[in-house]
């Protein structure tokens, strides 16, 4: 079977997530005139670079995009070391084109999205939606809180934390009260009520920037030209057989969410969560972050996985805008 070309939109994946890492093929791009996007593949004569002989590799589909032990014949240790540094240096220039270009446009269309909701959530009746009351209840100063848990779980703890603004106590202390949970519940059952009431305290004591339904809508937001929905992840994979709707399901989606939070920057993820008083400057969202610097962690659905982050915000569905 002829081997595949991988698509130009999920290049940087199949390069930086590959359990080979391409560094030989991409010495061999540096030392042959070989067309952009196409690597030359390495027989044992280690000469061949005819473009009917090309190799390229692939997250988990080797049978199709295998470029075989052959390629790694020919190579000294430390040109193969050589190879991968300037790859890495290759790949991160690469995003940085892109992102330059795609980051003006982004920006502009989620202030564009943002002053629409907000517009709507200004005209919106009373019967539209239970996620546009909750927010006028918890954004009230006189409204008392909410302090509900069906599993008799005590969080007046976190509520005081976030009246004196100790977001770093407070982010931790949501993770240990969400972790006693975790041990009784699976993460895709977890109780609405007390989701509720830590999103609801969140949203308060942050004037509405902080809190899960806050990261909820942004959810929503980068899924908004996608070939597939938030909901698709859980409920429906035919649509994600495709290998590049499932690329841009796992790895581009997720890079963007990070994006519009503030966890990813300057293509990488922040290894150290802001704190400081200069969090309110933050992205709507960027906290809570329960502690931990974000990470890639899956859990398995009846028919797929999904980012562990995204099987809990979806149980804000009847919240959503």
């Amino acid at each position: 079977m002829a081997r595949k070309t991988i698509p130009s939109s999920i290049e940087i994946e199949v390069l930086t997530q590959s359990a080979r890492r391409c560094c030989i093929c991409f010495g061999l791009y540096h030392k042959f005139d070989v067309v952009k996007g196409q690597i030359a593949h390495l027989d044992q004569d280690n000469t061949n670079n005819k473009l009917d002989n090309l190799a390229f590799l692939c997250l988990d589909c080797h049978d199709e995009y295998d470029s075989k032990t052959s390629q790694s014949k020919g190579l000294m240790q430390q040109e193969v070391k050589r190879y991968r540094k300037l790859l890495y240096q290759e790949i991160s220039s690469l995003r940085n084109r892109r992102r330059t270009q795609a980051e003006g446009l982004i920006a502009d269309e989620y202030k564009e999205v943002a002053s629409q909701t907000m517009e709507r959530q200004q005209a919106s009746s009373p019967s539209e939606t239970l996620n546009q009351d909750t927010l006028k209840q918890v954004s009230s100063s006189n409204q008392p809180d909410s302090l509900s848990s069906e599993l008799g779980k005590d969080y007046r703890s976190l509520r005081d934390l976030l009246v004196e603004n100790n977001w770093q106590a407070a982010d931790r202390e949501t993770m240990s009260l969400m972790r006693e949970v975790f041990g009784k519940e699976d993460i895709k059952n977890f109780p609405i009520v007390d989701l509720q009431t830590i999103d609801g305290l969140w949203l308060k004591y942050s004037n509405n920037r902080f809190g899960f339904s806050v990261q909820r809508r942004v959810l929503e937001y980068t899924f908004r030209d996608s070939k597939v929905t938030p909901e698709t992840c859980l409920s429906d994979y035919e649509m994600l057989k495709c290998l590049e709707d499932y690329s841009d399901r796992f790895s581009e989606r997720w890079r963007i969410f990070g994006e519009n939070l503030g966890w990813y920057n300057q293509d990488q993820w922040i290894m150290v969560i802001d704190y400081s008083h200069n969090v309110v400057n933050k992205p709507e969202g960027y906290l809570p972050l329960l502690g931990v610097a974000p990470q890639l962690r899956l859990v398995q659905t009846k028919r797929s996985m999904v980012h562990w982050w995204w099987v809990l915000l979806l149980r804000l569905k009847p919240w959503k805008l």
